[in-house]
C-alpha cells in the first residue's frame, strides 16, 4: 500500500522525498524517521517538538472522545440530517476529483461519501479516529497517516482535489492551513470544505455557551468559522472562490447536537423520526432562500480554486 502513495509524501518538516526502509519512512540521510504501524498508517506526529499546541490538544482531546463521538453521529435523526448534507456538498463536486486529500479526515468521511475516488490520503492528529478509519476502509486506494494539518507530509502540486469536512474550525491558524493547502494542491486544483459558520450572531452566541459547557467540544481550539475571515484569508493564499453558501438552519439545530444537548438522543424513540427530518430539511431550504436569512446557516458549503 505505502509504496503506490510513495511519491506524494513528503517529510513534513522539509519537504524532501521519503523512502521506505525497515517499516518507517525516512529521509535520504536517515535524519528524520517515520514509523508505519501494524495498520499501515503512517506517524508523522510522533514527535510532539514538531507539533502546534492546537494540534496536541485536538489530539488528546479525540483519542479521549473518539467512541462517544461515533456514538453521538450514528442515531438516525442525525444520520438523516447528515444525509441531506451530504447531498448538498456531493453537489458541489467536479465529476473528475483526480489525485485527492481528506484533511482532518476523522474516521473516513470522504470515502464513504464518493465511491469512486481512485486514490486518496486521509490526515488526521487522532491516531485513534485513524485507527476507526483503517477498519472502515482497508483497501488499498486509501492511505492513512497521523499528521499536523498545518504541516502536511505531502508533495507540493500534485493534488487534484483537498477535502475538509469539519476540520477547518479545529485549526485556529487558518492562514498556515490554507498555505499548505495550496502548497500541495495542482494549478487549478480545488480545495472543498463544509464547516460550522458563525456569521449569524445568535448562532455565535449560543455556541460560545455550548462549547464552553460541553465536554464533548473543546473551547479553547475550536472556532466555527465566519465569512469575513475565511475569504480574505483564502484569496491571500492565491485561492478564488467559486462557492460559498450557508446551509442548515432549525433542523440542524434540533437534530445535529446529540454530543451537547443529551435530550436530543431520546428523538431515536419516535416513530417516524427520518421522515420528520426530512419535512425540517424541506423547511431549511425555504427559509434559507429568504435573502435575509441566506447568511443565517449553521454551516457551510464551499469550492475554492487555487489559482493557475
Amino acid at each position: 500500500m505505502i509504496s503506490k502513495f510513495i511519491h506524494l509524501l513528503r517529510c513534513p518538516q522539509t519537504h524532501e522525498r521519503l523512502y521506505i526502509k525497515d517499516n518507517n519512512l525516512s529521509s535520504s540521510n536517515n535524519i528524520r524517521t517515520y514509523k508505519i504501524d501494524k495498520n499501515k498508517i503512517i506517524l508523522f506526529a510522533n514527535n510532539k517538538k514538531d507539533l502546534h499546541q492546537d494540534s496536541i490538544a485536538q489530539q488528546e482531546h479525540y483519542d479521549k472522545i473518539y467512541r462517544q463521538y461515533i456514538k453521538n453521529i450514528e442515531y438516525p435523526h442525525t444520520k438523516a440530517y447528515t444525509d441531506y448534507l451530504d447531498k448538498k456538498f456531493i453537489n458541489s463536486l467536479k465529476k473528475d476529483l483526480g489525485v485527492c486529500a481528506e484533511i482532518c479526515c476523522g474516521h473516513g468521511e470522504i470515502p464513504s461519501l464518493i465511491k469512486n475516488i481512485k486514490s486518496c490520503i486521509g490526515i488526521d492528529i487522532s491516531y485513534n479516529m485513524l485507527q476507526l478509519a483503517r477498519e472502515r476502509f482497508p483497501n488499498n486506494n486509501y492511505l492513512l497517516a497521523q499528521a499536523d494539518a498545518t504541516n502536511l507530509p505531502l508533495q507540493s502540486n500534485k493534488f487534484d482535489s483537498v477535502f475538509m469536512l469539519g476540520g477547518i474550525h479545529h485549526v485556529n491558524d487558518r492562514n498556515k492551513l490554507f498555505s499548505e493547502i495550496n502548497r500541495i494542491l495542482k494549478p487549478g486544483g480545488r480545495l472543498y470544505f463544509r464547516e460550522p459558520a458563525n456569521d449569524f450572531f445568535l448562532w455565535k452566541f449560543l455556541r460560545h455557551i455550548i462549547y464552553f459547557l460541553s465536554s464533548g467540544l473543546d473551547h479553547k481550539t475550536e472556532r466555527p468559522i465566519i465569512y469575513n475571515e475565511t475569504v480574505p484569508i483564502l484569496k491571500n493564499n492565491d485561492f478564488t472562490i467559486k462557492k460559498y453558501s450557508h446551509t442548515g438552519f432549525l433542523g440542524f439545530c434540533i437534530f445535529m447536537n446529540s454530543d451537547i444537548l443529551h435530550f436530543n438522543k431520546l428523538f431515536r424513540f419516535i416513530p417516524g423520526i427520518k421522515k420528520i427530518v426530512k419535512i425540517f430539511t424541506k423547511i431549511d431550504d425555504l427559509l434559507l432562500k429568504i435573502p435575509a436569512f441566506k447568511k443565517m446557516g449553521l454551516q457551510v458549503i464551499a469550492v475554492a480554486i487555487k489559482n493557475t
